[in-house]
């Protein structure tokens, strides 16, 4: 039973809300209006508004307000008692159609969202064209390390099996690695690579700037902090 009311209630917004989209899509303005309109409405004891007060609290022209009721008139919404007092006649509550409004601007929003992102995957995928299948990119597939690394340095680490190895959270002027090895001595090596070398050999770690300091151990253990 409250499967079939809920589907009825659902086609009642569905016939109505097709209108006033296409109502509010045709000007923006008036749709904008058209919810403040239907705020009025929904604040009202009655749900009776009358056109004098309504010119007034939204301060625009009587025949905008005209062209709102003539739509929600034509779909059974709303009822002219006298000249100008209008009265909801709908058989869901003025509520159901403003948090339908509220979705829709949610939806427009995704869907601008999306476009978006719709682009910038489109654009990173002609860039990526323009890299590696265009012709006049394709004879030169290369990078070389220097600009691979640039500016950076690498350290590559010889160690036994199950050595260990943790970064704690980095400090704004240093980052630190912890190395541990229970089965035999760690070598570490390092090349710094800088903008405007053309190449670079790997040094011993004690023989580069960076600070090595041994941790604590028990016997066998071969424990360090870079």
């Amino acid at each position: 039973m409250q499967t079939a009311r809920f589907m009825k209630v659902k086609l009642l917004l569905n016939q109505h809300c097709q209108s006033l989209f296409f109502f509010c899509r045709s000007d923006v303005s008036l749709g904008l209006l058209a919810q403040r309109f239907l705020d009025l409405l929904q604040n009202t004891p009655d749900g009776a508004l009358d056109l004098r007060d309504v010119t007034t609290s939204l301060n625009t022209r009587r025949r905008r307000v005209y062209d709102i009721t003539n739509v929600l008139e034509g779909i059974s919404l709303l009822e002219r008692q006298s000249a100008n007092k209008f009265k909801w006649i709908g058989k869901l509550p003025v509520s159901s159609f403003l948090g339908v409004f509220k979705i829709q601007k949610e939806v427009n929003n995704l869907k601008l969202v999306e476009d978006t992102l719709d682009s910038l995957i489109k654009s990173c995928a002609q860039q990526l064209f323009d890299l590696t299948d265009d012709l006049q990119n394709s004879a030169y597939p290369i990078i070389s390390l220097n600009r691979l690394f640039q500016e950076q340095t690498v350290m590559v680490v010889k160690a036994p099996e199950e050595t260990k190895l943790e970064v704690p959270p980095p400090k704004e002027d240093s980052i630190q690695v912890h190395l541990k090895a229970d089965r035999g001595p760690i070598m570490v090596m390092t090349c710094g690579v800088g903008a405007g070398q053309q190449s670079s050999c790997f040094t011993a770690l004690e023989e580069s700037g960076i600070k090595l300091a041994p941790l604590p151990t028990g016997e066998g253990n071969s424990d360090m902090d870079v």
